[in-house]
């Protein structure tokens, strides 16, 4: 298989991209036009290895079937495989809410979580309140029965208490998963049955939820003193459960680790370049 990439203006064409085959007198000939302000030469490039990939795999073995096609040349297969997996960190093991309680001892008067003021930052709290508000939730959690193992939902609008509830859910030695408040009942239904959670952190009242469900406000009061050491957890201990949108089907829930939190965590800490000068968004997952 020969394939030579031409580049010139396109010809008269009726879409973005054409390829146009015909047979000739040594086999099929074509051309690949394209509209330049829409494609680039390094792209069609790419387009031209993998359709060269793909006929000399036909060639080699007219009975194979189409699924058993790789259209990917080994070159760009190892270069996405390199993009997928990122850069290796050297991590020093400790987890997330680990981190956020050492910071909270070491400068408990930092600012921990901050809101938008127009073109200025006002602090809602520092991380000696976050750590302090964040025990006595985990502790009215415990008082529920919550603890490592459990999935704990946590359906709160995205003010600074919702970053306390979450690490309240680790600290009481729980995973999370996150709930839209606003969002279908019967998705929110489908969602907890699934995942089999019985503890929901939520404002609303009990009559919005299933009769089945424990319900806990952010501002419990917590009966027994609040937790000061971290349930110790691993690396492949549950940090959060995420569910997919369901457009294809049920929504389907993807468990995440702490050690892959923590990696996210230190991959932004790193990208972001944060500082409390420069606060990064609550937006990822």
């Amino acid at each position: 298989v020969r394939l030579d990439a031409l580049h010139g203006p396109i010809g008269p064409g009726h879409h973005d991209l054409e390829l146009d085959l015909r047979r000739g007198e040594h086999g099929l000939a074509g051309e690949l036009r394209y509209r330049p302000a829409l494609w680039d030469p390094a792209s069609i490039a790419a387009f031209h290895a993998r359709l060269v990939a793909t006929l000399e795999q036909l060639l080699a073995d007219l009975a194979r079937p189409l699924r058993a096609l790789d259209g990917l040349p080994a070159a760009e297969r190892a270069a996405l495989l390199a993009d997928a997996r990122g850069p290796r960190r050297a991590l020093d093991g400790a987890s997330v809410p680990a981190r956020i309680l050492a910071r909270a001892a070491e400068r408990p008067d930092a600012p921990a979580v901050l809101l938008a003021d127009g073109a200025a930052w006002t602090t809602t709290c520092t991380f000696g309140q976050l750590a302090a508000r964040a025990r006595g939730l985990a502790a009215a959690l415990r008082d529920d029965g919550v603890g490592p193992g459990d999935l704990v939902g946590v359906a709160l609008p995205r003010r600074p208490g919702l970053v306390e509830a979450l690490l309240a859910v680790h600290l009481a030695g729980a995973a999370y998963l996150p709930l839209d408040p606003d969002g279908p009942p019967e998705r929110i239904a489908g969602i907890l049955r699934r995942a089999r959670v019985r503890v929901v952190l939520a404002e609303e009242t009990a009559d919005a939820w299933p009769a089945d469900l424990t319900l806990v406000r952010p501002d419990a009061p917590a009966s027994a003193a609040a937790p000061d050491d971290l349930p110790r957890v691993g690396g492949e201990q549950l940090a959060y459960v995420l569910f997919t949108s369901g457009s294809t089907g049920a929504p389907k829930g993807v468990a995440v680790p702490h050690r892959a939190l923590l990696n996210y965590v230190a991959w932004a800490a790193d990208t972001y370049g944060f500082s409390p000068e420069r606060p990064t968004p609550l937006h990822g997952s």
